[in-house]
């Protein structure tokens, strides 16, 4: 008998696992498991009554190919058939993407992140020192600059969620650099604000080929499979 929670190898007659007391008798459909604490409870349950951690299905917790997908309960980190890491489904999020995704599209994805900070805490300072800059006026560049850190913000969030293989996160990509260039046209067309500056117009540009360069480069593919196509 195999334990289910731990994977450690037990008699036949056994009922509980000598290592972690797991209840062999109970199968994966029956039982969900802490990660945290590795309390088991119904499948009505989601969240652990002890910590608040989301539960997972037991079936998850099961080592497994990275690649191929074949099982291993022996302790094995890599399959000797294809090289593949192996790890649980539960604790394997990242570890697929990086094995799934060109590194051209890892490089790019923390890129945009940090740039996304960086905009953030330009924005957050920008609207500190605007009288020293010499805006004393500032009803109108104000609004701009707050909503230029939303637009990092969501632009953050958006390759988060990407990183988590969410197809939404492309969308929150889409609605952060329209938005940024939105904001940049009329930063240049507003009398009150920049009036002719040149570096508005190039910057609402970026912001719009921002976007075909995200779909360009999740186009990028790692043993014939493209970023965009393992996307949910």
């Amino acid at each position: 008998m195999i334990c289910k929670k731990c994977n450690l190898k037990n008699e036949k007659i056994a009922k509980f696992c000598k290592n972690c007391g797991y209840n062999l008798e109970v199968g994966f459909a029956e039982t969900s498991t802490c990660l945290k604490c590795g309390k088991t409870f119904p499948t009505d349950v989601k969240f652990c009554t002890e910590d608040g951690s989301k539960l997972v299905s037991p079936d998850k917790l099961i080592p497994k190919c990275v690649k191929c997908g074949k099982e291993y309960t022996d302790g094995t980190k890599f399959c000797p058939e294809d090289g593949g890491q192996i790890l649980a489904e539960a604790n394997r999020k990242f570890s697929l993407i990086t094995e799934q995704w060109h590194i051209g599209v890892m490089i790019w994805s923390v890129f945009v992140l940090i740039s996304s900070v960086i905009g953030f805490i330009i924005a957050i300072i920008a609207m500190g020192s605007l009288p020293e800059m010499g805006y004393h006026n500032t009803s109108h560049i104000l609004p701009v600059l707050f909503l230029s850190t939303i637009s990092s913000v969501v632009a953050f969030s958006g390759v988060i969620l990407l990183l988590q293989r969410k197809k939404k996160g492309f969308l929150l990509l889409v609605i952060a650099y329209s938005f940024t260039f939105i904001l940049n046209i009329f930063s240049f067309l507003s009398p009150h604000i920049y009036v002719g500056n040149i570096q508005d117009v190039i910057m609402a540009i970026i912001g719009i080929l921002c976007i075909g360069i995200w779909y360009a480069v999740l186009q990028l593919k790692k043993n014939g499979i493209s970023a965009w196509s393992t996307l949910e």
